[in-house]
């Protein structure tokens, strides 16, 4: 995925803004550059929160040991301010790339909560659901936050595991490519009848001759 968005930054910062746009009939970079001057540029005051702002969302609401997301329970100390509010209908943002950190709305701001057990590793919510996904196709109808993160430790092993393999096949495979190309040279002379005395023929070969 990051791989991806480096790539597409590239694409629209490189590539795009160089070409020519058939709209302005000129590169995009060009027209920035003639009118950034004139125009001034607004900039969001608060960039983690402008980029908060653009996050999937959940509603939740704030029980006494703390939120409840994807099985996950989140705390935060800040948490505390809310508990005696009207903990209903709270705005939980998160990342679907980390859970690690989801963001809880409140006032003009947002407050950062955290697995409540900090041993917790980070996962994407693609791994979340490809653990649950498991889960109930080895019949369990009940999941919580410990067998899933059991369940997804255990796939990554798997897929380093299969990695490796991978890798060492792939090694392999290279380190052996030159036999599937070449044969072995055969110099058994055809055997004549009993008691030829002719001298043993050998196959002829291609010499080449280096000049010095």
């Amino acid at each position: 995925m990051r791989e991806l968005e480096t790539y597409l930054a590239l694409e629209i910062v490189g590539s795009y803004h160089a070409r020519i746009h058939k709209a302005l009939d000129l590169p995009p970079v060009a027209a920035w550059n003639a009118r950034v001057g004139d125009i001034a540029v607004r900039r969001p005051p608060d960039p983690r929160q402008f980029l908060i702002d653009f996050l999937p969302s959940e509603e939740r609401t704030l029980q006494r040991d703390g939120l409840h997301l994807f099985h996950i329970r989140y705390w935060s100390d800040e948490l505390r301010w809310l508990v005696g509010r009207d903990r209903s209908g709270l705005t939980v943002k998160y990342d679907p790339r980390d859970l690690s950190c989801v963001f809880v709305a409140a006032g003009q701001g947002y407050l950062e909560a955290r697995p409540a057990d900090r041993t917790r590793p980070a996962i994407a919510l693609w791994e979340h659901r490809a653990a649950v996904r498991t889960l109930r196709e080895q019949g369990r109808r009940a999941v919580d936050e410990g067998l899933i993160f059991s369940t997804i430790l255990a796939q990554r092993a798997l897929i380093d595991e299969a990695t490796r393999t991978t890798k060492a096949m792939r090694r392999d495979a290279a380190r052996r490519a030159h036999l599937a190309s070449t044969k072995m040279i055969d110099v058994t002379a055809e055997a004549g009848p009993l008691g030829d005395d002719e001298p043993l023929q050998l196959p002829y070969f291609v010499v080449e001759e280096w000049d010095d």
